[in-house]
């Protein structure tokens, strides 16, 4: 379960910097925030063990300590990737602050 959600997180990683493609010596900056749950344990990992820098990616890993803010910080731009719960996500988009899409699971 654990190199799954890995998988679906290094995907995601990749696939929001997929907009520009960088050359082999630039990294891409991405910035993550976070709750404080043990969701977000594959992407502490994945930095510890080097798995991003492995793809050029320089990830910035956020504590953001109410849930509530991740999604204006994605509008905002600060992040480029963050969890929240269903309900907090429904409330954004229903408000037209955010846009709900999901990428199909990747095949790891």
């Amino acid at each position: 379960m654990l190199q799954h959600r890995m998988c679906v997180l290094i995907t995601a990683l990749i696939a929001a910097s997929a907009g520009s493609s960088p050359s082999a010596a630039q990294t891409k900056k991405v910035a993550i925030g976070y709750a404080s749950a043990s969701d977000f344990l594959p992407a502490f990992i994945g930095k510890e063990k080097g798995c991003f820098e492995r793809r050029d990616l320089d990830v910035t890993l956020t504590r953001i300590p109410i849930v509530s803010n991740i999604p204006p910080a994605l509008v905002a731009g600060s992040l480029q990737i963050g969890m929240s719960t269903a309900t907090v996500l429904l409330q954004a988009s229903t408000a037209g602050s955010i846009s709900t899409s999901l990428p199909a699971p990747p095949v790891c």
